[in-house]
């Protein structure tokens, strides 16, 4: 899909993808679109694919996902909660890809890779679930989550860049646990 293709069309409520590469700037501006779905198949996202979604509220993301460009998802004020399981070789997340999407309260990521900036500015973030199999956490990656409360980070072998946390003064609580389920011979 080209750049643009649907940019500030302000009736659309719901889009369905079944594969591709969902291009720069596609969906930007398209601020009653409420659900996306991104079906298995679809490669990546591009720059601000959805930046200024307003109503946008629920995401489906698929395993098969590759990425994130920068600010895919920027200023997308509805979303309250994401999960994300990227479970690609080499995956990648730009800069701010869910950068002020200030109703966002809970992240939930399980795979993949961080970006930098990736959750600045999301005010009203209280908890961030970080999956064993996340390999990379980027620089001020929740940078002013100014409500942020608890982070946990599942599993030790992550490159975490300097200051990931910056600007959160009401977090009380970082869990990081190294524990992996240990075989049994029953």
């Amino acid at each position: 899909m080209g750049t643009g293709v649907f940019m500030n069309c302000t009736g659309l409520n719901e889009v369905d993808f079944k594969g591709g590469y969902i291009g720069q700037d596609a969906f930007k501006g398209c601020t009653n679109l409420k659900r996306v779905v991104i079906e298995e198949g679809v490669r990546g996202i591009g720059r601000c694919a959805f930046a200024g979604c307003a109503a946008l509220t629920d995401i489906v993301f698929p395993k098969s996902l590759r990425g994130f460009e920068d600010y895919a998802f920027a200023d997308c004020l509805g979303l309250t909660s994401l999960a994300i399981d990227i479970q690609q070789d080499e995956p990648y997340m730009g800069t701010g890809v869910f950068m002020n999407c200030t109703g966002l309260n809970e992240v939930d990521f399980k795979g993949g890779y961080i970006g930098q900036d990736a959750f600045k500015g999301c005010t009203n973030l209280k908890r961030a679930y970080i999956g064993e199999e996340v390999r990379r956490i980027g620089e001020n990656a929740f940078g002013d989550c100014i409500n942020l409360e608890e982070v946990v980070i599942k599993g030790c072998d992550k490159e975490i860049q300097p200051g990931f946390i910056r600007g959160c003064p009401k977090l009380s609580t970082i869990v990081i646990s190294a524990d992996k389920p240990q075989a049994t011979n029953d």
